[in-house]
């Protein structure tokens, strides 16, 4: 069995990190602070707002693989083959504004250091604060270099490859496909149930369905929710507007992404070989204008915050 795989690094640093500790040190006169008291001394160092355009095209790339791959322990993300050049194509897009973004923040970043420490002075001195001088003074030791923060935010991803497995290996990857792809679905399907209208739902079903189908060369369960799906969705109205969707439409919508959220009933039902959903529309109700499969909008990507380390990226996964 061939297994089409492709490996992302997106870096970029947390915008707080641990400031003062030696000051403390000094001040108590000890030579060390237990572990569980360093979180005390994380100190913001930088703007959010410095970092969210950088998080944002993280995010981004992060929505393009979750529709078209799911991540494996073993190979960082296994992909539909069939969308691996509009894969690229977008990853790229989304590369060249994370560097437009990363130049701005270089081009401006005395700038925003300045700023930062203003803003906190100014909140120090508005509480009556008695030693913001040596406040500041710590934080603005602790605020990365220029070169420090050009060597860290990154964006690198390696060509697709194929990989032939052994028969010895097939299974276990074929679990871990299934178990990750169900995973993913059911979050995205959680998601997408807050919705508040049919489009949005039916633009969530129709990539799930696309990302299912795409990865059932390697877990052939995958096809049969990928059919089940299709062919309900097909009996949906497209191009219409949300108002003139039927409630049962919208009804049968928001049943099939519940199901699919529910992520242990999903695996059972398809250890069991049985159907994934029970959802049926009137006769009537099947006229509508049926389309291809594909998507009314681009899901906009979350802002995830990073955590507390000084750099968040990994060599085979994108977080």
């Amino acid at each position: 069995m061939k297994v089409h795989v492709f490996n992302v690094a997106i870096s970029l640093i947390s915008p707080s990190r641990l400031a003062g500790e030696n000051d403390i040190k000094r001040i108590l006169g000890i030579d060390h602070i237990p572990q569980a008291m360093k979180p005390l001394l994380r100190q913001s160092v930088l703007p959010q707002e410095a970092i969210n355009p950088l998080a944002k095209q993280r995010g981004r790339a992060r929505s393009l693989l979750m529709q078209h791959a799911t991540r494996s322990e073993f190979f960082g993300w296994v992909i539909n083959p069939g969308r691996q050049d509009e894969l690229l194509r977008e990853l790229e897009t989304i590369k060249t504004e994370f560097y437009a973004e990363k130049q701005l923040l270089l081009d401006h970043y005395d700038q925003v250091c300045e700023q930062h420490l203003a803003a906190l002075r100014e909140s120090c001195d508005a509480e009556g604060f008695e030693h913001t001088d040596a406040f500041i003074s710590v934080v603005s030791a602790a605020q990365p270099s220029k070169d420090y923060l050009d060597e860290q935010l990154r964006f690198e991803y390696l060509n697709p490859k194929t990989i032939e497995l052994v028969p010895t290996e097939e299974g276990i990857v074929r679990e871990g496909v299934l178990g990750s792809a169900l995973h993913e679905v059911a979050q995205r399907a959680a998601q997408a149930m807050e919705s508040q209208t049919p489009k949005a739902k039916l633009s969530a079903l129709d990539e799930i369905a696309r990302k299912v189908e795409g990865l059932g060369y390697i877990a052939p369960p995958l096809r049969l929710i990928a059919q089940e799906l299709k062919q309900i969705l097909a009996s949906v109205p497209r191009g219409i507007r949300n108002a003139d969707y039927s409630p049962l439409h919208a009804l049968a919508l928001s049943q099939m992404l519940l199901r699919l959220s529910e992520e242990s009933d999903f695996a059972r039902a398809l250890k069991n070989g049985q159907k994934l959903f029970d959802v049926t529309l009137p006769a009537d109700l099947l006229s509508g204008t049926v389309a291809q499969v594909d998507p009314e909008a681009e899901i906009p990507a979350s802002v995830e915050d990073d955590d507390e380390h000084e750099t968040v990226g990994e060599a085979e996964v994108i977080w």
